[in-house]
């Protein structure tokens, strides 16, 4: 149902939405969607429009309306399994030189993995015979561009299932480790990957088992 709004009835149409205006984070709109779908609706006067269009547009926060939220922060969205989408990343034709690799208990399963559009990332299986049976306890960690972990989770079975979804943005870098509880100290070769749905691109290391990523980029 689409709402109807008088040209003059901005008190009225104020009153009504009130109690819910401190909930919306209208600075993590941008002004093409501020502007289409808010600021033609006569909820705001043409003075705190222009200071919530600033606020979007500058880095540095004007004095806001007391009843709105000053939040630039996008609240986590609520997904739906039945809207899930997979990748696997498979091994193309070009194998990198052998590198040594001794990290203690951890090894690179994926490096210099980057996404061409944002995703939320939701389980990852590894379909490779590679754990071994006294390992005490096996992890998948996620790591960023400047090696800071992201999340750490258990890996189970041949798959690893993120609590909440991991936002994974297109301009940044990630690494996928493993750590099992075992010293290593081997030497890694790595393959270019190759992605179903050309969505990502990096490099796979150890075996050349494939990874499936599930994931929504909504």
């Amino acid at each position: 149902m689409e709402l109807k709004i008088e040209e003059n009835d901005h008190m009225g149409v104020r009153e009504e939405l009130e109690e819910f205006l401190p909930l919306v984070r209208f600075l993590t709109m941008d002004l093409e969607e501020f502007t289409k779908h808010v600021a033609s609706t006569n909820v705001f006067t043409p003075e705190e429009i222009q200071v919530i269009q600033t606020n979007i547009s500058k880095s540095n926060n004007h004095q806001m309306p007391p009843i709105l939220s000053t939040s630039k922060v996008k609240r986590k969205k609520y997904l739906d399994d039945s809207d899930l989408k997979s990748c696997t990343l498979k091994d193309g034709p070009d194998m990198t030189k052998q590198i040594l690799y001794n990290s203690g208990e951890e090894r690179i399963l994926i490096s210099e993995f980057k996404l061409k559009r944002n995703i939320y990332l939701s389980k990852m299986e590894y379909y490779a015979n590679f754990c071994h049976s006294n390992a005490p306890k096996r992890v998948v960690t996620v790591c960023d561009d400047n090696d800071e972990e992201l999340v750490t989770v258990p890996f189970i079975g041949k798959s690893a299932k993120f609590n909440e979804p991991l936002e994974m943005k297109s301009e940044k870098n990630y690494t996928f480790k493993l750590k099992e509880g075992i010293l290593y100290n081997l030497i890694q070769t790595s393959w270019d990957i190759v992605s179903t749905d050309d969505i990502a691109s990096g490099k796979k290391h150890f075996w050349k088992y494939p990874v499936t990523l599930y994931f929504w980029d909504k």
